[in-house]
């Protein structure tokens, strides 16, 4: 596997708990290209590895952005993301790997996103986005200020291809779910 040095060029706040990072190589070359939903593994420290979903679209090739939520929970990584990684720190991580891609053969595309889940749908988006593809991508979050990248989804080019659901109980979840995949079609990707 191959691994690289990056620098963290960039640290901001993308919504209440959740810390955006952008990754730049430390040698300043051309970063491996990534797919559309492919995650890094970032080595954090000994035995403590995480992967994180790029959201990347197809003109990122100088840098990597991920996006950490602080989980409550957490068994290091989104920890030490938060507390231990600082600008102008060198990390290494892996190269781009995809175990969640687009389908190649589907003609339109549905993203269905909750929370923090919308990190590798965002880089899906961009990439259908820059490729003029036919799509919707649908987001959950409980409010405004726990939606990452809320601000970047309701503006401008996106407007017309996303969906926002803040606070909606269970049964209005089930209910627009049941709307959204009443007609499921062969050439359209979920």
């Amino acid at each position: 596997m191959q691994k690289l040095k990056i620098h963290i060029a960039e640290i901001v706040e993308e919504a209440e708990g959740i810390t955006g990072f952008t990754l730049v190589p430390a040698d300043g070359t051309m970063l491996p290209a990534p797919t559309p939903g492919a995650h890094i593994d970032i080595y954090l420290g000994p035995g403590l590895i995480r992967q994180y979903s790029l959201t990347n679209g197809p003109a990122d090739r100088r840098v990597y952005r991920i996006a950490v939520k602080l989980e409550a929970t957490s068994r290091g990584g989104s920890l030490a993301m938060h507390r231990d990684v600082r600008l102008g720190d060198e990390l290494i991580v892996s190269g781009p790997k995809n175990n969640f891609p687009l389908s190649a053969t589907a003609r339109d595309h549905i993203l269905l996103a909750g929370g923090i889940g919308i990190t590798p749908l965002l880089s899906m988006a961009r990439w259908l986005a820059a490729e003029d593809a036919p799509f919707r991508l649908v987001y959950f979050a409980r409010a405004p200020r726990f939606a990452d990248f809320a601000g970047l989804l309701s503006a401008g080019e996106w407007r017309d291809t996303v969906d926002m659901h803040y606070g909606l109980a269970l049964d209005a979840q089930h209910a627009l779910l049941r709307e959204l995949l009443a007609d499921p079609q062969p050439d359209k990707h979920l």
